[in-house]
């Protein structure tokens, strides 16, 4: 085994979606008590329960997308970034989330702020932008992608 724990879980699925060339279903999760992202490749077995359900009324997937980059709903997290040229233009022509704030601090500058979700793939996107970006705030994302740069300096050294 590669050390990942296998789990039972009871799920109301809501609905299958693709991403990045992976089938996902999303559904209310009884084990976590929310909504939850499944990988169908990663499903080992299934059994349809003869019980039915009621879908929760509040859930809108839209309005989960909208705030999570990527498939990961996790914790909300205010995002600050210093992004510089050349991604910097490359950030202004994409709508990266639905409420972020872009403020030009020179002309090869800008500033990047987000309420996002994906904690994961923000770190990732971030990380994709090498020396062009700087991470304001959170602190911990700061912390966690310096942590990823000195195990790099370390493989390469």
């Amino acid at each position: 085994a590669d050390g990942l724990e296998i789990k039972e879980r009871l799920v109301n699925p809501y609905g299958v979606f693709d991403y990045k060339g992976a089938t996902y279903f999303y559904g209310y999760c009884e084990n976590a008590g929310g909504i939850r992202f499944f990988k169908l490749s990663r499903i080992i077995e299934y059994q349809v329960l003869e019980e039915g359900f009621k879908v929760k009324e509040d859930f809108d997937f839209d309005e989960i997308l909208d705030k999570s980059f990527g498939i990961y709903n996790d914790e909300t997290i205010k995002l600050k970034l210093k992004i510089y040229y050349p991604m910097s233009e490359i950030v202004k022509e994409k709508q990266i989330c639905k409420n972020q704030i872009i403020k030009d601090i020179d002309e090869k500058t800008i500033y990047f702020e987000a309420t996002m979700k994906g904690y994961v793939e923000i770190k990732s996107w971030i990380m994709s932008m090498g020396s062009k970006v700087e991470v304001i705030e959170p602190l911990r994302l700061k912390e966690d992608i310096l942590e990823e740069i000195e195990e790099m300096v370390g493989m390469y050294k």
